[in-house]
């Protein structure tokens, strides 16, 4: 299975970093990881944290979140 890596993400705690996802699992986490034979998706400007989920639901499953 081919790697993934995400370049250059703001880490939430860590600052800027690379993450290694590896045969569906994150492998490693840390800044100028090898890029060699992974598919480099590039992130800078962008964020990523571990298990933070889209909670924008408004209309899911028949429920309607308004003031």
């Amino acid at each position: 299975m081919a790697s993934i890596l995400i370049a250059g993400a703001n880490v939430v705690g860590l600052g800027r970093a690379d993450i290694l996802i590896a045969g569906r699992r994150i492998k490693r986490i840390g800044p100028g990881l090898p890029r060699r034979g992974a598919c480099v998706l590039p992130a800078r400007g962008l964020l990523a944290a571990a298990g933070l989920i889209d909670t924008q639901i408004n209309g899911g499953f028949g429920v309607t979140f308004s003031a």
